[in-house]
């Protein structure tokens, strides 16, 4: 799948098919020089966020979460997530259930307001798998206040309060409201389009908090004309609470697969592969490595560079305070 700046999206298994749609259909870096009716990406740049790419960078390599490696099927997996409970007691009664048929399978959504007597409601069965229990999208507490007003807010509280410090430099001034103009200079066209696309994504943050917040940043400090910097974080900002080994992808697989892990904390680990008889083909990663999703491709190659039979092969993530397996199957 190709995005608007001719970056291909190789991952996302079945999320690609909602990608080819919620994509920005233009290049930013060309586009938003300049005015243009209905002024902004396609309003649906979910897949530009999630790859963290296609916006103005002001020429700075904006950091970027592994988000879409750590998720086989990207948007099938949280939007399409099972809908709470049964509709009918004793799970109509659960406040947990509230939300059935208006989040999650064929609605695609993620939140439910309520019906005035139960709600709101969030869809965080997809993503419990990595980052543990939650019921809301305000557990997921931001790292720092980046938004600068004191306080550490959820993530999505945070990436709000940049947009408005962005909002407030841009026409009409003072007002964090964003209306673009025929009078908007190329820098404030250039800076109102990575507002909108942040805006026009709808998950503030949550599809990728890491790219999300150094582009509100390196925003922020052009249009004040200052020094631009990034958040010197070298963690993941959306580290998973527990020791993850996700299933590779895709599986079968011929030739390469990829193999994504998550780590709540700094450690050291080894990611190695075997065969089904418990003997070690190849080491594809050993030492000590930051918190937060990491993935590697295998070749289907041992550690002498020679092409394996096909079969059933076992990895497996050990370290300190982690061992987990996982079967997968390389064909031919």
């Amino acid at each position: 799948m190709q995005l608007g700046n001719g970056v291909i999206v190789s991952l996302g298994g079945e999320g690609k098919l909602c990608m080819n749609c919620h994509k920005s259909r233009r290049d930013a870096e060309t586009y938003a020089v300049q005015y243009h009716d209905h002024f902004g990406p396609h309003h649906g740049p979910q897949a530009d966020m999630l790859a963290g790419t296609n916006v103005v960078s002001f020429g700075v390599s904006i950091p970027s979460t592994t988000h879409n490696f750590a998720i086989a099927n990207s948007c099938v997996t949280c939007h399409m997530a099972l809908t709470p409970g049964s509709g009918t007691p004793p799970d109509s009664l659960d406040p947990a259930q509230y939300g059935r048929d208006e989040i999650g399978e064929h609605t695609f959504t993620m939140h439910w307001e309520g019906d005035g007597v139960h709600g709101p409601v969030d869809l965080v069965s997809g993503c419990v798998g990595c980052h543990g229990p939650k019921n809301s999208f305000d557990e997921w507490i931001a790292k720092m206040d980046y938004d600068e007003d004191g306080t550490v807010e959820s993530a999505q509280d945070e990436v709000k309060g940049m947009m408005d410090n962005i909002g407030v430099l841009l026409p009409p001034l003072n007002d964090p409201a964003v209306v673009v103009d025929t009078n908007y200079t190329t820098l404030q066209l250039q800076s109102a389009y990575n507002y909108l696309s942040v805006e026009e994504d709808k998950s503030y943050g949550m599809h990728n908090l890491q790219f999300t917040v150094n582009l509100l940043k390196v925003t922020y400090d052009t249009l004040r004309g200052i020094p631009v910097s990034i958040f010197e974080e070298a963690e993941d900002m959306l580290a998973p609470d527990n020791y993850v080994l996700n299933q590779n992808y895709p599986n079968p697989f011929n030739p390469t697969t990829t193999i994504s892990f998550g780590l709540p904390k700094r450690d050291d680990v080894r990611l190695v592969i075997y065969d089904i008889l418990g003997k070690q083909i190849r080491t594809l990663f050993s030492g000590r490595i930051n918190s937060g999703y990491h993935n590697y491709i295998w070749d289907g190659r041992d550690q002498q560079g020679n092409i394996v039979s096909a079969g059933v092969y076992i990895y497996r993530l050990q370290g300190n305070y982690v061992d987990l397996s996982r079967k997968m199957l390389f064909v031919k």
